[in-house]
């Protein structure tokens, strides 16, 4: 900034005592009046008639200046004359016109072979000849030369001489376009020491018009540093107005020279992809011409377009790959160059090689020598059972995140080690670990080659996994990719922020106090249960908490859960209760803290915990009402007789309760069969049909807000008994109802019902057949969009298992 400031302190300097025209006979044997010259003045002297002479000791180059302005439009003119045949050491330039910057017009006498007078285009370590005389026009012993250029108003360059007093003649026309503003007039002279008295000049006129700049700077190149600052390279030297300049979003960016020629924008926050229109009129050339406004595009490589998509962390046993290995994919359509990029499992980070990555083409990073892999050298990289891989840009920008699980492989045999996990790319699920499975190669994996996956057994917990409160914000966490959240109430709107790469977790300023709308969309579109969440200080009372429901005599590959429910009427947080062991005769054995203990439980809501994962329990259940389902890490399996407790986080009992095979009565068969708490504190079973239970689901409790109801939620196909029932409430009588069946992943499969008008209670019923066929067990989704006459709409999800006989 300071070498600019004293670039244009000059260019003021210049033009305050520049001439229009001025004329030097050097009659006054002075260089320092009439006008000033400056320079190698030292090296000059008069001769006793007036003209002036080098008159040096030593070979060298001498200069002498003077100022002015003429450039643009001019007639320049003297005499010279050369003791001597000019060559390639000994010459004469006359410079017409020179900027502050070196860029220059100059007549050359000699300084080449041909002697021959020549016109240049000078910039600073660059001569560019415009044109010259025929050769041998300098071909005399010495030289006796009146010169005179012109240029005319349409640029071109007109040279007339007159050697030796023999006439003129025109030896020099040319086109030339370039402009610049002039600064000063020099004589600059080139010899050996032989020559160092040789050089003569007199009556030296320059008229004519100074150059006026009208022309803005260009902006040459951009590019931007990262997200939050962005290099520009002007066409010409510059400064600024000021040091702040704004876009059209409002936002300011600062900005800093760091040469004359080249300024650095930066701003706060870093910047989205997108087009940034940004006004730049406060950067202005000398002239104090502004640049104008100007786009500035940025778009920088899309999540995803380098991604995960095989994971060998288990290699023992071996199936045949001994080594293990992280597969990665170009999923764009164009090379990716990986300078500058890398991957981090867990905290350690690998460079990835400086290539460029064909579209669709593989790169394998391993833990030692594996065919068409980079060997890391590293012993044993990544965690077995389960991490966090992240793929990062060059500007250490994440481009993928997979946190990757032991439980995703689709066989328990297949966790045991031998058989990488392998990614989906074709599936669309909102879901990430939906899209991971085992591999089904004979050989274990794929690395470098097309996945083969088996395809995942897993299923949605429920969309809204937690509910969080913190000190200031509010957090709400879905089970699957989310695209846009908000809250609404009565008087205000509320819009969430991700905070997290796979948008699972949503954040909002702490709301007011009072009842919330949840609005959401998953990433196909797919709107999210309608949930009313009521956001109140939590009560300091004792939550009014219950044990609902056990499975204490589970099956094979299906997972003991115990179910408490919140039957107040006001929330409380997870971590203010306490979880354990209970005995009648000796009371409580143990206590263990439920996590997340940040979650909120709201009135009515249903905690679920899972003796293992979690994803895998609705396989077996009939998936619960999405909104009313939390999930929490079960501290300890229950057994065929036992008992639990809760208490608060300080000891006291809010619930006790035990239970014993006896409390299946006279039944048999009880693996699988679980135990349902009646409002009188006793067991019984499941009222669950075929005694699958109701784990996050309680019949009386669904959709209460409502008075939708649904029966048979697991079912037979085409069992006209007892086939799945929805029972519409009479309060949606005119309105329009839509109902959606999608699979376990959200993709939608088809209509039941599409736009039908509610006629008063009505009971739909169905019996597992879309479009006339019948559709293979599993889990499903019903998704039910009610639209009143106002245009106001409500949407509610459903999960329902199709069992076989």
């Amino acid at each position: 900034m300071k070498a600019l400031y004293l670039l244009v302190g000059l260019t003021a300097s210049y033009a305050a005592q520049a001439q229009s025209s001025w004329y030097d006979s050097f009659s006054d044997s002075s260089l320092h009046q009439n006008p000033q010259w400056t320079g190698d003045t030292a090296a000059f002297s008069h001769t006793s008639n007036g003209v002036l002479r080098l008159s040096d000791s030593a070979g060298g180059t001498s200069s002498i200046y003077t100022i002015s302005d003429i450039s643009q439009h001019g007639h320049w003119s003297g005499w010279l004359a050369l003791d001597f045949n000019p060559s390639t050491s000994n010459y004469a330039d006359i410079i017409l016109c020179e900027s502050p910057t070196g860029e220059a017009y100059r007549l050359r006498v000699g300084g080449n072979a041909q002697d021959r007078i020549e016109l240049l285009h000078v910039k600073p370590g660059i001569e560019t000849v415009l044109s010259a005389s025929i050769p041998g026009l300098l071909g005399n012993t010495s030289i006796n030369l009146g010169w005179s250029v012109e240029r005319h108003k349409d640029s071109a360059w007109v040279v007339e001489v007159n050697l030796d007093s023999l006439g003129w003649q025109t030896i020099i026309q040319i086109p030339d376009s370039s402009v610049f503003a002039s600064a000063q007039f020099g004589i600059e002279c080139h010899y050996t020491k032989t020559r160092a008295d040789k050089f003569y000049f007199d009556d030296i006129s320059v008229v004519g018009e100074p150059f006026v700049d009208t022309i803005p700077p260009a902006l040459i190149a951009y590019e931007w540093i990262d997200r939050k600052s962005v290099r520009l390279k002007l066409s010409e030297s510059c400064y600024a107005d000021s040091g702040l300049v704004v876009d059209q979003f409002g936002v300011n960016w600062q900005l800093l020279f760091t040469s004359n020629r080249e300024v650095t924008l930066y701003r706060d926050l870093a910047a989205d992809d997108g087009t940034y229109h940004i006004n730049l009129n406060t950067i202005k050339d000398l002239e104090g011409n502004p640049i104008g406004a100007h786009d500035f595009e940025l778009e920088r490589h899309p999540r995803g377009s380098l991604q995960v998509t095989e994971i060998m962390s288990d290699v023992d046993p071996p199936v045949e790959i001994e080594r293990e290995y992280i597969e990665l994919q170009n999923r764009t359509s164009g090379p990716l160059n990986l300078q500058g990029w890398s991957i981090f499992i867990n905290q350690n980070q690998i460079e990835l090689p400086d290539t460029n990555l064909l579209p669709n083409g593989y790169l394998v990073i391993s833990d030692g020598p594996l065919e068409g892999a980079i060997n890391t050298n590293r012993a044993s990289f990544l965690n077995r059972t389960s991490g966090i891989i992240k793929v990062k840009d060059d500007w250490a920008e994440t481009i993928d995140f997979v946190q990757y699980e032991n439980s995703w492989h689709s066989t328990n045999w297949k966790a045991g080690g031998g058989w990488s996990l392998e990614k989906d790319v074709a599936n669309s699920s909102c879901s990430e670990p939906l899209k991971w499975s085992s591999s089904r190669s004979s050989s274990g994996g794929t690395p470098g080659r097309a996945n083969l996956p088996e395809g995942s057994r897993k299923e949605i917990l429920n969309e809204i996994q937690s509910i969080q409160f913190h000190a200031d914000s509010l957090h709400i966490i879905f089970d699957l990719r989310v695209e846009t959240v908000s809250l609404h109430s009565n008087i205000d709107t509320l819009i969430g922020a991700p905070i997290d790469f796979n948008r699972r977790t949503w954040r909002f300023t702490w709301p007011e106090d009072g009842r919330w709308e949840l609005s959401a969309e998953d990433c196909l579109g797919r709107e999210l249960d309608t949930s009313f969440i009521t956001i109140e200080a939590l009560d300091s009372a004792v939550p009014q908490v219950w044990v609902t429901e056990i499975c204490p005599n589970t099956m094979t590959d299906r997972p003991d859960f115990i179910e408490i429910e919140n039957r107040g009427q006001t929330a409380f947080r997870l971590g203010d209760l306490r979880f354990g062991k209970w005995d009648a005769k000796t009371g409580i054995e143990q206590l263990y803290l439920l996590e997340p203990k940040n979650q909120i439980v709201l009135p009515n809501e249903v905690i679920v915990m899972a003796e293992y994962h979690s994803k895998s329990m609705f396989a077996e259940y009939p998936k619960a009402n999405t909104r009313s389902v939390l999930s929490s890490e079960m501290p300890f399996s229950p057994s065929s007789s036992g008992g639990v407790c809760i208490t608060t986080k300080d000891g006291k009992l809010i619930d006790a309760v035990a239970w014993s095979n006896d409390d299946y009565g006279d039944l048999e068969e009880r693996e699988g069969k679980t135990l349902t708490r009646k409002s009188n504190g006793k067991w019984s079973i499941s009222a669950a049909r075929y005694n699958f239970g109701t784990p996050g689901w309680h019949e009386q409790n669904t959709s209460a807000e409502s008075g939708l109801k649904f029966d048979n939620l697991a079912f037979y196909t085409n069992d006209e008994i007892h086939p799945l029932k929805i029972h519409i409430p009479e309060e949606w009588s005119g309105s329009r109802l839509t109902i959606t069946l999608r699979n376990k992943a959200g993709i939608e499969l088809g209509k039941l019902h599409n736009s039908m008008v509610v006629i008063g209670f009505e009971t739909i019923v169905w019996f597992g057949v879309l479009n006339g066929e019948t559709l293979p067990t599993g889990q499903y989704l019903i998704e039910l969009i009610v639209e009143d006459k106002d245009g106001y709409r409500e949407v509610y999800h459903q999960g329902c298992l199709l069992i076989q006989k």
